[in-house]
C-alpha cells in the first residue's frame, strides 16, 4: 500500500515519515498504534479493511472519532496493527491473530505462541514495545485476552465512553467499546519499612496499588533481618563488692544497643585503679552472644578499688566520647587470722633490686582468740632502695594447715615516719632453713620478691 511498509513477523503496518517523527517525540510517550480505525489526515490513507482482503482500497470519509481525539492530544499514529480477520468472525475453525491481509500475527514474547482473537496485534505491538500503546475493540474479550498473552495491560472501557464512529465492529446491540493496550509498566517506587527494634529475622508484605482504594497491583515479600545496632550502653555488675585479699573478684560488662538489644563481638577493656599489687591490673575481654565480658582480678593489698570498662567499638586502645562504659567499686578486707598461728623468723636475702637486706620478727594469734600480735623488721641496705621497715602492729596472721606457709599484715612506718600498710609472706621448708623464703611488700609499691634465705631460719608452729 502506498505510504506504508510492513513490519514483519508482527503483522503490523507503519505509515512512512512516522517514523522520524516518532524519534522526534521521543520520550513523549505519545506513540500509538490503531486496530479498525479510519484515518485520512496528512494524507495517510490507512484502509479500514478488519483484516480481509475484501475491503483492501476502500475510501472513508475522514478520520474515526477514535483518530480525531488522539491527534488532537497530540499522539502520533505510527501505523495499523494486524487483527484476527473480521474479529474472528470470519469462519470457523480461525487461527487466533490470522488475517488474509497480513497472515499470522506473532507472539513478542514466543513467536510460536498465540497472540489471542480479535485485537491481537495492537497487544502484540505493545509488547513488542513497536509504541506505547495500541486501540483496539472489546467485544467479549478482544481486549483482554490478547493482552493477558501478550504480557502488556488492557483497559476495556465503560460502554459509551469513546466513540465508535467509523469503526468495524460485530454487528452486536450494543457496539463494543474501544480501549487502550498499554505495555507492561516498571514503576519506580521507594518504601520504607520500619524495622523491628527486636534481633530477629522477619518477614515483610509489600502491597501496591495504583489508586487509592483500587485493586492490587502488585505484591512483594521482603524478609528483613535485624541485626544490633552500635553499643549505646555497657553496665558493670556487681557495681559493688568486698572479698578478702588474694580472692578473686570478677565483673561482668553487659553491652547493649540503643533497643535493649544484646551487642556480641564487642571488645571490653578494664582498668583497676590502684594498680599497685592488683594482678592483673587491667585487661579486656570481647562479648558473647547475650552481650557480656567478664574480667578477673587478686588484690595482695588491702583497700578500695574502682573497675573502668568501657566498649572499644574502634579497637584503638582509647576511650572515645562515643563509646560507652561504667565504673564498679570493690573493697579488699583483711583475712581472718588463723587461731594459735606462731611464726619467729631472721635472716638475710638479696632483694628483687640486687640490694643486701636484712629482717627479723615474729607474729602469733591466740588459740582461742585469734588476736594476733608480734612485730616486725626489715631494712634494705641500698643502693636501689634504702629503707628500714619497722612495724606500728600486727593486723592479721594467717598459717596454713601444714604450717609450712604463713603471712603477716599490719601498719609499718618507713625510716622513722608515716604509716604504710605492709605485708610479709614467709614458708617454712624444713631445717636448718637453706630452704625458706622471706618477701615483703609494702603500699608505697616496693616488693622484695620471693627470696630464698641466705642465711638465717623461718619456723611457723
Amino acid at each position: 500500500m502506498s505510504g506504508m511498509r510492513r513490519r514483519a513477523g508482527l503483522g503490523t503496518t507503519l505509515i512512512l515519515g512516522a517514523i522520524g517523527l516518532a524519534a522526534a517525540l521521543d520520550g513523549a510517550g505519545r506513540v500509538f498504534f490503531e486496530k479498525t480505525l479510519a484515518s485520512t489526515s496528512l494524507a495517510w490513507i490507512l484502509a479500514l479493511a478488519a483484516g480481509s482482503l475484501a475491503l483492501v482500497g476502500s475510501k472513508v470519509a475522514g478520520d474515526a472519532g477514535v483518530v480525531t481525539r488522539l491527534r488532537e492530544a497530540g499522539v502520533l499514529l505510527l501505523g495499523k496493527a494486524n487483527m484476527s480477520e473480521w474479529s474472528a468472525f470470519r469462519g470457523w475453525p480461525l487461527h487466533g491473530g490470522w488475517s488474509a491481509r497480513a497472515g499470522i500475527g506473532r507472539n513478542p514474547y514466543a513467536l510460536a505462541f498465540s497472540t489471542g482473537d480479535s485485537s491481537s496485534g495492537s497487544a502484540a505491538a505493545a509488547s513488542a514495545n513497536l509504541a506505547a500503546g495500541a486501540v483496539g475493540m472489546e467485544t467479549y474479550g478482544s481486549i483482554v485476552m490478547p493482552s493477558s498473552l501478550c504480557g502488556v495491560v488492557g483497559l476495556k472501557p465503560t460502554y459509551g465512553l469513546v466513540s465508535r464512529s467509523r469503526t468495524i465492529g460485530i454487528s452486536f446491540s450494543p457496539a463494543p467499546p474501544y480501549g487502550p493496550f498499554t505495555g507492561a509498566q516498571t514503576i519506580p517506587f521507594t518504601e520504607t519499612i520500619t524495622a523491628p527494634t527486636l534481633v530477629g529475622s522477619y518477614t515483610c508484605t509489600v502491597t501496591a496499588v495504583i489508586t487509592p482504594g483500587g485493586p492490587t497491583t502488585a505484591v512483594q515479600t521482603v524478609n528483613v533481618t535485624v541485626t544490633p545496632g552500635p553499643p549505646a550502653t555497657l553496665t558493670l555488675a556487681p557495681k559493688t563488692a568486698t572479698n578478702t585479699v588474694d580472692a578473686q573478684h570478677c565483673v561482668t560488662a553487659t553491652v547493649k544497643d540503643a533497643f535493649g538489644n544484646a551487642t556480641p563481638g564487642i571488645t571490653v577493656r578494664f582498668s583497676v585503679n590502684p594498680t599497685t599489687f592488683r594482678t592483673p591490673s587491667s585487661g579486656s575481654a570481647v562479648t558473647g552472644a547475650a552481650g557480656t565480658a567478664q574480667f578477673c582480678y587478686t588484690s595482695a593489698f588491702i583497700g578500695s578499688d574502682v573497675i573502668t570498662a568501657y566498649a572499644d567499638t574502634n579497637g584503638n586502645n582509647v576511650r572515645d566520647a562515643n563509646e560507652p562504659g561504667d565504673t564498679a567499686a570493690k573493697t579488699w578486707v583483711l583475712p581472718q587470722s588463723t587461731p594459735g598461728c606462731k611464726v619467729t623468723y631472721g635472716g638475710r636475702i638479696t632483694a628483687a633490686n640486687g640490694d643486701k637486706a636484712t629482717f627479723g620478727g615474729n607474729a602469733k594469734t591466740h588459740p582461742k582468740k585469734a588476736s594476733p600480735q608480734g612485730q616486725e623488721q626489715f631494712q634494705d641496705h641500698g643502693p636501689a632502695a634504702n629503707l628500714n621497715v619497722h612495724s606500728l602492729d600486727v593486723r592479721a596472721v594467717t598459717c596454713n594447715a601444714r604450717d609450712t606457709a604463713a603471712s603477716i599484715f599490719g601498719k609499718a612506718r618507713i625510716n622513722g615516719s608515716g604509716s604504710f600498710d605492709y605485708r610479709i609472706d614467709l614458708q617454712d621448708l624444713g631445717e636448718p632453713g637453706r630452704n625458706d623464703t622471706y618477701r615483703i611488700r609494702l603500699s608505697t609499691g616496693y616488693d622484695s620478691g620471693v627470696r630464698k634465705l641466705r642465711g638465717g631460719n623461718v619456723q611457723i608452729h
